[in-house]
């Protein structure tokens, strides 16, 4: 074992090594060099486009935060509102969501009629969003600060109120 019947090696010049490796793989010289293989159209095949799954579930989506907040507050105002109800000293000052509440009954309508207002209110902010990011972020914090506003005037009128939940009355047999 010598070292003198071995050929030399010649040092590996990263270039011209990166540039081989790119047009083994069927990546295109002037591609970028960041490009993933979904990315990068190749002769005979169609670009991968991502999954809606994956746009949803891999990516933020816009207006995420404010919007997760908005659905927050108004869950709570539906408990508080169900909560009051349920004591038979309040009722809905809201005309629309009071005919809500007497077209489905208490439970579902609440509930179609929240879902309606936070469907609504998110398609607007999603929908302005791409041209006016700005407004749509204050339409969901203004609008969370409103629920949450509700909430709380709720909350003192059911505390001065006794805050007390109604008994169920026993169950017979």
């Amino acid at each position: 074992m010598s070292d003198e019947k071995s050929p030399a090696k010649a040092p590996r010049v990263p270039e011209k090594n990166a540039l081989a490796d790119r047009a083994r793989s069927g990546i295109p010289k002037n591609a970028p060099a960041r490009a993933s293989r979904s990315e990068i159209r190749k002769p005979g095949r169609r670009i991968k486009r991502e999954s809606l799954f994956h746009a949803v579930v891999h990516r933020q989506l816009p207006l995420e935060s404010e919007t997760t907040a908005f659905i927050l507050v108004n869950v709570v105002d539906f408990l508080m509102t169900y909560l009051m109800l349920a004591t038979g000293h309040f009722r809905e000052s809201n005309p629309v969501a009071r005919w809500f509440l007497e077209s489905w009954g208490p439970i579902k309508g609440m509930l179609y009629f929240k879902l309606t207002m936070v469907t609504v209110v998110c398609l607007i902010a999603q929908i302005v969003y791409p041209r006016r990011p700005t407004t749509a972020r204050l339409l969901l914090i203004a609008g969370s600060l409103a629920v949450c506003a509700v909430v709380v005037s709720s909350l003192a009128m059911f505390l001065r109120h006794g805050g007390h939940l109604p008994v169920p009355a026993p169950l017979e047999d």
